[in-house]
Order: C-alpha cells, then sequence, then structure tokens
C-alpha cells in the first residue's frame, strides 16, 4: 500500500523510534543512491520531547530541512496473511480495512504487552546481561528470607529495579526514567489502524491449483490513538507524517532484486527484538518477530525464526556485536550468512554502521516506490478519504457548483433578454425620431400659438379699459359733474357754522358717501333735515344717518357724523 507518489520530494526526514531512544535523519534519493545528510539522536524517555530534540538539532544544522516525515517504531506490528482477495482485482478501500483488521486483531493482541523494567533498563544500557542476572540472583535470595520468615510476618517482595538500586548497580533517577519509558509501552487500546500490499507468489502449479482463492498480503497493525498522538506531536513540530513503518520489517526492502530470487531471510536485530523476513523469488513468505532481553537472541531462536528452506541469511540493524553473531550462526546452521549491503546509503557518519540504516532504506524506498516497494508496507498518517461520490465537500461543492450553473443559465438568459430588449427598444426609438421631431415642430407651434394667444387677451384686456373710459368720458362724467354741482349747492345751503363736512365720495348708482363733525347732536340733525328738504329737488334723500361723540378741531368736544345720499324711492301707486 504506497502512500507517495515517485515524482514527489526526494527528500525526506526519517525518525527511528526503538522505545529506548530515538534516530532522525535527512534522507536525499539520487536515482540510485541514498544519501544520508545527517543524523541527530536524542536518549530523552518521552517520544516527544526526544522527537523535538532531534528535529532541533537537524534544523539548526539545515535551515531547509524537509516537512515531510516518516517514522519506523516497534508499535506498528507486521504480519503476512492469507486473504481471499486477489490483488488485481482488489475489494474497495473499508472493505479491504475491515477485513485486514480482523485477521491483524491476533497479532496485534499478542504485542499487547508491557516491556519488563529490566528489558528497559538493559536497552537504556544502565545494565549488562551479567548485571541482570545479579538482580535476579538477588531477588530469589530475597524470596527464599521471605519463605523461612514466621507465617504472619509478611514483607512485599522486592522488585528488580530496587534490587537493581541494592546491588548500587543503578539509582534513582535512572530507575524513575526507566518506569516513565515503561509507560509509553502501554499502548494497546480496542481499535486499530491498518495498511497492506499483495504480495505475488511463485508457486508449483499444484500448489497454485490447491490455493487458488488464497493470496498472500503484507500487512501491519497500529493502535489508533497511538497514530494520532504521533501524528499531532510532528504537527506540532510544522512536520508532515506521512507513513509508520514497523522497526523490524523494512530492511527486505533495502536489498536489491539479484539477493532475493533464492530463498533467504532477513534478521533485523533491534533493542529488545529480532525481526526476521523470509523471502522467496523476490517477495516475502513468512514475517515474524521476537521480543528479546538485549540485542541478540540465542541461536536457538533465530533458527526456530528462519526455518530449513533458506540458503541464505542477511543480518541487518545495530550492535557492534553484529559480525561476530553471523560467525556463530553461520556454523550452527551450516549456511551463508552475510551482514545486509547497503551500498546505496552514502554519507553515514563514522559511528553509524550502513546495516543499521537498512531499516531507513527500505522505507524510503517504499515511500519512493523504487524497487522492492511490494516488500515493505507502512500504516498511513491519517484515514483514506472516502469515495469521491461520498464527500460531503464534494457534494456540497457539485450543490454549488449547480447553483452557480443555475445562477449563470438564469444571469445569461436575462443578459440576452436585456440585450434584445435593448436592440428592439434600439429600434423603435429609431422609427421614433421623425414622430419625435413632428411633435418638436408641433410643440413650438403651439408655443408660438400661446404667445399670440396671450397678446390677443393683453389687447382685449386694453380695449376694454378703453371702451370703459369712452363710457365714462362721454356719459357718466357729465351727470356726476352736474349732480356734484348741485350736491355741492345743496350742502352749502344746508351747512351752518356748527357743522364742517369733511368728505363726499360719489359711489356707483348716484350714491354719495358724505362725513362730518358737529359741535353737538342737534347741529347734526338740523343739518340732516335742511339738506334733505334741498335734495328733494335732485331725487335723492338721506339715508344711514350715523352719530359718534369724538374730539374735533382743536380738541374741541364734539360729534362725528356719517350719512348717505341715495336716489328717491319711487311711491307705491305714484306717476
Amino acid at each position: 500500500m504506497s502512500i507517495l507518489s515517485f515524482n514527489r520530494s526526494q527528500r525526506l526526514l526519517v525518525v527511528e523510534r526503538d522505545g529506548f531512544g530515538l534516530r532522525a535523519a535527512v534522507v536525499r534519493a539520487e536515482k540510485k543512491r541514498m544519501v544520508i545528510e545527517q543524523v541527530a539522536i536524542s536518549r530523552a524517555p518521552h517520544f516527544n520531547a526526544a522527537l523535538v530534540e532531534a528535529v532541533e538539532e537537524i534544523r539548526k544544522n539545515d535551515k531547509s530541512a524537509p516537512r515531510r516525515a516518516i517514522l519506523l517504531a516497534p508499535e506498528v506490528v507486521p504480519a503476512l496473511l492469507e486473504l481471499p482477495v486477489d490483488p488485481k482485482n482488489p475489494r474497495p478501500t473499508p472493505q479491504m480495512e475491515e477485513m485486514i483488521r480482523w485477521e491483524m486483531e491476533p497479532y496485534l493482541d499478542q504485542e499487547v504487552v508491557t516491556r519488563s523494567i529490566g528489558a528497559i533498563l538493559i536497552g537504556r544500557g544502565y545494565l549488562s546481561l551479567a548485571d541482570a542476572r545479579r538482580v535476579l540472583e538477588r531477588m530469589e535470595e530475597k524470596k527464599s528470607e521471605r519463605q523461612l520468615r514466621a507465617p504472619g510476618e509478611r514483607r512485599p517482595m522486592l522488585r528488580f529495579g530496587e534490587a537493581a538500586i541494592e546491588l548500587e548497580l543503578i539509582d534513582n533517577e535512572q530507575l524513575e526514567e526507566c518506569l516513565k519509558i515503561q509507560e509509553s509501552f502501554q499502548w494497546g487500546d480496542d481499535e486499530y489502524v491498518c495498511g497492506w500490499t499483495s504480495q505475488p507468489r511463485q508457486i508449483e502449479e499444484a500448489e497454485e491449483k490447491a490455493n487458488k482463492d488464497r493470496h498472500a498480503w503484507l500487512a501491519c497493525g497500529l493502535s489508533r490513538g497511538l497514530r494520532e498522538r504521533w501524528r499531532k506531536e510532528f504537527a506540532q513540530l510544522n512536520l508532515s507524517l506521512e507513513g509508520i513503518y514497523p522497526l523490524t520489517a523494512c530492511s527486505a526492502a533495502a536489498l536489491n532484486g539479484e539477493f532475493t530470487k533464492e530463498a533467504s531471510a532477513v534478521l533485523d536485530f533491534q533493542a529488545g527484538m529480532v525481526g526476521c523476513t523470509r523471502l522467496s523469488g523476490g517477495t516475502i513468505e513468512g514475517v515474524r518477530v521476537y521480543h528479546v532481553i538485549g540485542n541478540f537472541p540465542s541461536l536457538d531462536v533465530c533458527c526456530d525464526m528462519v526455518g530449513s528452506r533458506v540458503k541464505t541469511i542477511w543480518l541487518s540493524g545495530r550492535g557492534d556485536a553484529l559480525p561476530s553473531f553471523a560467525e556463530a550462526l553461520s556454523a550452527r546452521l551450516s549456511r551463508e550468512v552475510q551482514i545486509i549491503p547497503c551500498d546505496n546509503a552514502e554519507n553515514l557518519p563514522e559511528a553509524l554502521a550502513p546495516e543499521s540504516v537498512a531499516g531507513w532504506v527500505g522505507a524510503v524506498r517504499h515511500v519512493l516506490c523504487q524497487p522492492g516497494v511490494e516488500r515493505a508496507v507502512c500504516i498511513p498518517a491519517a484515514d483514506p478519504p472516502p469515495p469521491v461520490h461520498l464527500r460531503v465537500a464534494v457534494w456540497w461543492g457539485a450543490v454549488i457548483g449547480l447553483t452557480l450553473l443555475v445562477i449563470g443559465a438564469v444571469e445569461g438568459s436575462m443578459a440576452f433578454q436585456v440585450w434584445k430588449a435593448e436592440a428592439k427598444e434600439a429600434k423603435i426609438l429609431q422609427a421614433l425620431r421623425p414622430v419625435e421631431e413632428k411633435l418638436e415642430q408641433i410643440n413650438a407651434g403651439i408655443a408660438e400659438v400661446a404667445g399670440l394667444q396671450e397678446k390677443v387677451a393683453a389687447r382685449y384686456h386694453e380695449t376694454e379699459l378703453l371702451e370703459k373710459r369712452k363710457v365714462f368720458l362721454t356719459n357718466e362724467l357729465p351727470h356726476t359733474g352736474k349732480l356734484l354741482a348741485a350736491l355741492l349747492e345743496a350742502v352749502a345751503r344746508a351747512v351752518t357754522k356748527e357743522v364742517v363736512i369733511d368728505r363726499m365720495v360719489a359711489e356707483e348708482g348716484d350714491e354719495v358717501e358724505m362725513g362730518g363733525w358737529a359741535l353737538s347732536e342737534r347741529a347734526v340733525q338740523q343739518f340732516s333735515r335742511r339738506l334733505a328738504s334741498v335734495i328733494t329737488a335732485d331725487n335723492l334723500e338721506v339715508a344711514d344717518v350715523s352719530v359718534r361723540s369724538t374730539p374735533g378741531r382743536l380738541g374741541m368736544r364734539g360729534y362725528a357724523f356719517d350719512l348717505k345720499l341715495v336716489p328717491l324711492k319711487q311711491e307705491a301707486g305714484r306717476q
């Protein structure tokens, strides 16, 4: 199950964790070479602290260190499975994952064990195997002493770490450190994630017929919670974790094809464990992992893991005693045992043996899809996305795209309708232009006629005024003059020294308003009676006489009066 394509960046950060320490390296792939640019080592007991320390050291020396990383860890459990799934016609990913997880559970459950504190002390280098034997002997002595005590006297059993401190082989600080490491191995949970890749086999025709429905798949499994924790810890350092590999099952992918044609096996020795990968015809036919105390198991264990069919045995991993162990194993099996060739790993530090980075080379070749990719397997750092047709984002994208398409179609239709309307409007406006010109001419004529009508009305008004003046001058003025002359003569005859006339106003219909002032009311009454008798000859009579007290000339006390001279009414029946 390859997670990266060949055309991606050829520079990776490889992190290897064995539970007792951590190594990180920048690896650059150049055609058939693997150049180890730099290596950083951390012995911090916690994985997160060790990762931070190693990455910071690498970035201090390389400002452009790669952001993509892979991890090799002992918690990833490899296995070779027989499944009724043809590699040429695999099932959908969810079905494959469920089937692989079901088959991997027995292997994973066997690995969910806590490392003994003794194995961790040896792995950290605080105890040797001889020291561990002394500790065990001390524990047996204490156990015997405890059994000889009185039945009612109870003392707790002496634990391994306490016995090592009594013998002054370790101190409390080293024991606390190893107890923290022991906690990190308690990684089991109820859910696992898996990776897989097919293994084409070259088998006899009879065997092929018997197993035509079974196919070999190289798989590996890991706790989902542990994978998520590691992915977040890498992400905090701005690193993209793209795959997690088994610690002891990648060295076989570092072998070139000519070394894997015959039956062979690869033994990968790591701190506290050894992995055995059996090869036949260039593909894997068996994978086993064995936990040990120290770096090397017994020769009997190695013989059992390798089996009797293999002709060549390759050794990889860490340990200065690897060459001598190869000689001893070769003598025991009477077969060829060699150190794995890693000639394509260049630029290694002097303290780093080529065989100790065989797992790195195999994992990087798998990442880059180079030859041998089928001999390695990894856990993807994240679950594969669901099928395209089931992704929520795709559905939303489709909905949004369809919505935009509908909106675009509506807008396009509306734009076309607007264009048609504008074209029609332009055509109508062009046809209406002569009409508008005619209307402008008519409106101009109407305005001109309105102006002429205003002039005619003004002339008519002037004519009416002239006519009225003519009538007044010819008819009313002579009559009014005669009337006023008669009135003045009548007033002169009627007025006395006690009366003063202030005004005389001629009204329409031969009416005359008259106002004045007198020294007394009696004088007003005498004036009105004399005037009434005088103007009778002129067919007028006095009406509407009103008198009111008011000061007169020189502040004299007197009475103002008003009266009207109106035409004399004809008595009823008078001829």
